[in-house]
């Protein structure tokens, strides 16, 4: 049968509406461990100090990770980079600095959520509150303070694409229209949050929750972990609600396969409401000044568009990636 324009039977509606979806929160290993996240209270602030030994000593805490127990790996740009995006990537763990309101600091893993979550309070940071950088535009004025000493400037790249030629256009129009657009920050908020469980046996290392670009995230976890590629499973069950913002490589997303294989033992995170809000990716905020040339009858002879747009306080793996000069 021909299946354009036709009212084709959805497989998973019956397993679903009744009930018997699996979810990642559903899956339960046995000896799995629970993992709880230290985020930043801060939009942008030094760190002093860390101390997790009160954390590490609350009955069924297992270990504290901090970026103290990892060498300095960065969140890799997935697609076709511009050299200039390495400068600003992003650390599993907040290394000296937090940049945005939700980073994650440290990974308690105990034998429950709930002594993970405890845990969680007993973790002493000193915080040093930095001025914030909201506004992408003012973050490019003069003098304002740099997010990252890399990036003097806070513009992590500049780059221009023409076809043809706008000043002729400009010249031959009867009508040239001038006007700015914003485009406010905006994310997507799925029903199911995010969430892993990772187990290593030694040999294999299964990941359960990892969704959409599966093929490349399992690679960017390959080379952090220094693992070949064929050592690692991914799977992925019933997912309530993926967009964008589930498509992409996150701190969580190297903490948790790491902890699993260094602990021996399966190691569960999911992300509450609250995190989601705060740690997935935000995107879309843009800046545009527009100028369109054309005829009085309507015809457009050329449109010119000058951009800005918010990447946020890291560069992390879908971002810009596909950017051309």
């Amino acid at each position: 049968m021909g299946y354009v324009g036709q009212s084709v039977r959805r497989r998973e509606d019956l397993r679903l509406l009744t009930g018997r979806g699996r979810y990642v929160d559903d899956l339960r290993l046995p000896g799995a461990l629970e993992a709880a996240v230290l985020r930043s209270p801060h939009a942008h602030a030094r760190i002093r100090r860390l101390d997790a030994s009160a954390a590490l000593a609350q009955p069924g805490v297992v270990t504290v990770l901090t970026a103290a127990d990892l060498s300095d790996v960065r969140i890799p740009v997935r697609i076709a980079a511009l050299p200039e995006l390495e400068r600003a990537l992003q650390p599993p763990l907040a290394r000296g600095v937090v940049r945005y309101v939700g980073e994650p600091l440290a990974v308690v893993i105990a034998s429950s959520r709930y002594l993970a979550e405890d845990a969680l309070e007993r973790v002493q940071v000193d915080y040093e509150p930095l001025p914030a950088l909201v506004d992408a535009r003012q973050a490019m004025a003069p003098g304002a303070l740099a997010l990252h000493a890399s990036v003097s400037d806070n513009v992590i790249a500049r780059f221009t694409t023409r076809v043809g030629d706008f000043a002729a256009a400009l010249a031959q129009a009867d009508v040239v229209i001038e006007e700015r657009f914003h485009t406010n920050r905006h994310a997507a908020v799925p029903l199911e949050t995010r969430g892993l469980v990772a187990v290593y046996d030694g040999t294999t290392l299964t990941v359960w929750g990892p969704t959409k670009v599966t093929h490349i995230n399992r690679g960017i976890l390959a080379r952090l972990l220094g693992l070949a590629e064929e050592r690692i499973r991914f799977v992925e069950p019933e997912v309530g609600g993926g967009f964008g913002g589930r498509g992409e490589f996150y701190p969580e997303d190297f903490c948790i396969p790491f902890l699993a294989t260094r602990l021996g033992r399966p190691v569960r995170w999911q992300e509450d409401r609250a995190e989601h809000l705060k740690a997935s990716n935000h995107s879309r905020e843009q800046w545009h000044e527009v100028t369109l040339a054309a005829r009085r009858d309507g015809t457009v002879l050329g449109l010119r568009d000058r951009l800005v747009n918010d990447q946020g306080a890291y560069i992390r793996t879908h971002v810009a990636s596909s950017w051309r000069r």
